[in-house]
């Protein structure tokens, strides 16, 4: 099983809650740290008793395999514990805004997570293109006291698939191996028994060398070789008849 964890990039459809630290109209760049910091948050505050929403997009997913669930994380605290402020974790999924239970909140930071083994549009299984389209936001609650978040992001578990065997359909080069015919004159034909190569369907190129031919009862020798690909030597001995 595989991670991959993506943070907001940019505002949602919805930014409702009432203050941030410092001033900001966006949101999400608040909550967007790797390392969360303490100075720069978004809190429920000025209207008591009611639940106050954003929405975050995120960027676009780099992973692919099977998606067995995605997990939500929020990092929040409301400033007393009493009377208690509450949290709950939401992502839209197409025109579908689903919610965590109500979380209750303490008087220090936490991590709290939701997971979702679904998309809530449809209940089917979690599509690379759902994460793309995916909003992941928060919602809190306050009585008298503030409620904040300073972090946000969401992680996709998802399954690398089983490397598969490729067989390709064009073939590669080929090599085979022949026995070249060298014509040394117009009266003699020798064969090799050696093999030469020939690689990539290309003939190799045969230089004659060395020709001598003594007349009457002397012998005579001849070599030759292929030039680039191989080399080839051969001797041999011939009497001609005496005039």
């Amino acid at each position: 099983m595989a991670t991959e964890t993506l943070r907001p990039n940019a505002t949602g459809d919805e930014t409702n809650i009432e203050y941030e630290f410092p001033v900001s109209t966006a949101h999400w760049d608040l909550l967007n740290d790797v390392t969360p910091d303490q100075n720069r948050y978004v809190a429920a505050f000025g209207t008591p008793n009611t639940w106050q929403r954003d929405l975050y997009n995120l960027p676009a997913s780099s992973e692919s395999g099977t998606i067995d669930f995605i997990k939500v994380y929020a990092r929040s605290y409301t400033s007393d514990a009493s009377p208690i402020g509450e949290l709950k974790i939401v992502v839209k999924a197409t025109a579908t805004i689903d919610e965590s239970s109500a979380i209750t909140l303490t008087g220090s930071y936490v991590v709290y997570s939701n997971q979702w083994n679904t998309n809530p549009a449809d209940s089917q299984a979690w599509e690379w293109a759902d994460i793309d389209a995916l909003q992941i936001g928060i919602a809190l609650r306050y009585a008298t006291v503030i409620s904040q978040c300073n972090q946000i992001y969401v992680e996709v578990d998802y399954t690398i698939p089983d490397p598969q065997l490729v067989t390709p359909t064009t073939l590669a080069h080929t090599i085979t191996s022949y026995i070249p015919t060298i014509a040394v004159s117009d009266h003699i034909t020798v064969t090799p028994t050696t093999l030469a190569l020939i690689l990539d369907r290309h003939t190799p190129t045969i230089v004659i060398t060395d020709i001598d031919f003594p007349i009457y009862n002397t012998r005579y020798k001849a070599s030759w070789k292929k030039t680039k690909e191989c080399e080839i030597r051969a001797g041999w001995r011939q009497k001609f008849p005496h005039y």
